[in-house]
């Protein structure tokens, strides 16, 4: 293996410190710590530690986090591989003709020649998880046998989400608009389903110290990406160069001689904003204009409401409206962050109409500009991103499905 892996990393590690009854948000390694703990990119001056993943992300990994590092960069790339492929049979499972299926089939087969992808399993990342789980949500969503079972299903599938990314929180927003399409005791399994799942794993006394470290890291995370983090003297890297499996010099050597190359793009805001006027947007600016965005957008859908049809426009616009807020955050996000549209990609598949071209067309052009490394549009990824933004935008707005059953029910 040649690829980076810096982020599965400090996942494993945090885990590992958790699972060891240590607080894992502002760990700095030790001498005497070994290599259990030992993370190379967690050698800097900053008091908060480059462990980012939530506690429940922490506990789901357990399993894994026992094993050599090296075996758990197999499993990973597995992993990822098989969520892809789980992902891409559900939709299939709900396409209606052969057509869509053969579409849904060859998009993700063109989606891991992306950026995205590429860099999704370079640094190990965690992203494909939320698209995975929000496939899942939907299928439950579908069901039309058994809803009462499903929608507790899909309200436990939720509450994973939020314990995995809480600022999913807004993706769950425009559900309101579903309110009048299912029965009380729907709406009961689903939203009690959810909030037992997130008491049960938030309630404990230790889940609960360990949530709040999380938030106070964020929030330090924050000013470290706004270059006003704070500082502290931290030991030295004891320079292990062969821990758990892995061989840093034969696999940094392997990366420098690989014909793969990562590239990667941060498309926040903040960061365009930067480039083009060279100076830094306040926070308070750029979480108003994050708020008012999201503002915009959910009173244009409320205007559209009797136009539109539901389901699939309440996914396009809660999704839309998360990438809007992670578009505007102040931590710099980095090409792997792009996998989490993969789910709304093959949703367009899914309802493909021709009346709606021109905004398949922008979405064309997205993923065509995810594909293509080229050296005369320098943030071609990036404004592959926001065409997706846009289009996915327009497409909850305006998409109205050709009839009432535009879903095939499975068995």
């Amino acid at each position: 293996m040649s690829f980076q892996t810096s982020d599965l990393r400090n996942r494993v590690v945090g885990a590992r410190l958790q699972k060891d009854g240590k607080m894992p948000y502002f760990y700095k390694w030790q001498p005497g710590d070994g290599v259990r703990y030992y993370d190379p990119i967690n050698f800097d001056n900053y008091k908060v530690s480059k462990i980012t993943a939530s506690p429940f992300f922490h506990t789901l990994i357990y399993p894994l986090v026992e094993l050599d590092y090296q075996k758990i960069i197999y499993v990973w790339t597995i992993i990822q591989y098989v969520l892809l492929c789980l992902m891409t049979w559900l939709i299939i499972a709900m396409a209606g003709s052969a057509a869509k299926k053969w579409a849904i089939s060859i998009l993700c087969v063109t989606l891991i020649y992306t950026a995205a992808w590429k860099a999704s399993i370079y640094a190990m990342q965690l992203y494909l998880l939320i698209p995975f789980l929000v496939t899942l949500i939907f299928w439950c969503f579908n069901r039309k046998k058994y809803p009462l079972f499903f929608m507790a299903l899909g309200g436990v599938l939720s509450a994973v989400l939020l314990l995995i990314r809480p600022n999913m929180i807004l993706f769950f927003l425009p559900f309101l608009f579903l309110i009048d399409r299912y029965s009380y005791r729907e709406i009961l399994m689903f939203s009690g389903a959810a909030i037992v799942m997130i008491i049960a794993c938030v309630l404990p006394s230790r889940q609960q110290e360990l949530w709040k470290e999380y938030f106070q890291s964020l929030a330090e995370q924050v000013r470290v990406h706004q270059s006003m983090g704070t500082l502290q003297t931290n030991p030295p890297d004891p320079g292990f160069k062969v821990w758990e499996g892995w061989d840093a010099e034969k696999n940094y050597r392997l990366q420098r001689e690989s014909d793969v190359i990562n590239y990667s793009e941060s498309g926040n805001v903040y960061i365009l904003f930067e480039k083009l006027f060279h100076r830094k947007i306040p926070l308070g600016y750029l979480t108003a204009a994050s708020l008012l965005s999201i503002l915009v957008v959910f009173l244009a859908y409320f205007w559209k409401s009797k136009q539109r049809d539901g389901l699939p426009n309440v996914f396009m616009l809660g999704f839309s409206i998360y990438m809007i807020a992670d578009h505007f955050s102040p931590i710099s996000r980095n090409q792997y962050y792009t996998v989490q549209w993969f789910f709304l990609l093959s949703l367009a598949m899914l309802i493909y109409d021709h009346r709606y071209r021109y905004i398949y067309l922008l979405l064309l052009v997205g993923l065509i500009l995810n594909l293509i490394n080229s050296p005369y549009i320098k943030i071609e990824h990036t404004l592959g991103e926001y065409c997706w933004l846009l289009g996915f935008t327009l497409l909850s707005l305006f998409y109205k499905t050709p009839g009432p059953d535009h879903f095939k029910e499975k068995a």
